[in-house]
């Protein structure tokens, strides 16, 4: 089909990879990186808009936990967990 059809169609998108592939294909990689950027930049602000409590009862039992040597918490690493109730 001619680039005049597929542009009177709406096609858009075929009629310019028809005419040059190369610079087709680089809009597309630019626009998905666009949507991604945009996709980071809302985690991000989403993620800035959260407020966090310090759980006392949390902290207390963390500081209370010893810390393992390296050769136990490496095999403890390996082990599976329990499946999540």
């Amino acid at each position: 089909m001619s680039r005049g059809k597929l542009l009177k169609r709406g096609i858009s998108k075929l009629a310019s990879m028809e005419r040059n592939p190369q610079r087709a294909q680089m809009r597309q990689r630019r626009r998905k990186a666009f949507k991604i950027l945009q996709q980071l930049q809302l985690l991000q602000v989403t993620a800035n808009n959260f407020g966090f409590q310090p759980d006392k009862e949390f902290q207390s039992w963390f500081q209370s936990m010893k810390p393992l040597e390296w050769y136990s918490s490496h095999s403890f690493s390996w082990e599976p967990e329990p499946p999540f109730e």
